[in-house]
């Protein structure tokens, strides 16, 4: 297998300053250094410099935010079942645009090697 020239990081969101965001963002950085093309893919993203006091900076290729979120209704009471239907057409409807954007820009890219986190949602979203 010759030298790899880009790897794909996918997160589905980078909000927080937890462990799998730091290595991830760790080894970014670190492919980077090697003259690896290290793209960071990520559905929504606050900016990357709030996170870890500034310490990383990825090329971030970020879908952005996508509204997907339905309003609640008034406090202390219940959705009712058509709220509840559209919530679940709405976020089905999200997840497969979120899967078409990413196959798009994987395609776009064309990586090496995808790298995700988790054992859920990303990596299925990367599968498909």
């Amino acid at each position: 297998m010759g030298k790899f020239k880009r790897i794909a990081w996918f997160y589905d969101d980078l909000n927080q300053n937890g462990g799998a965001q730091r290595l991830s963002l760790e080894g970014c950085r670190r492919f980077e250094e090697l003259g690896i093309e290290s793209p960071y893919l990520l559905y929504r993203c606050r900016d990357p410099g709030a996170l870890f006091d500034g310490k990383y900076h990825p090329r971030i290729v970020s879908r952005g935010s996508n509204g997907r979120n339905l309003r609640d209704g008034p406090p202390g009471k219940s959705p009712g079942p058509a709220l509840r239907l559209a919530r679940g057409v709405l976020k089905l409807l999200g997840t497969l645009s979120d899967v078409l954007w990413l196959r798009r820009t994987l395609r776009s890219l064309a990586p090496d090697l995808v790298i995700t986190e988790g054992t859920g949602s990303p990596v299925i979203h990367v599968y498909l």
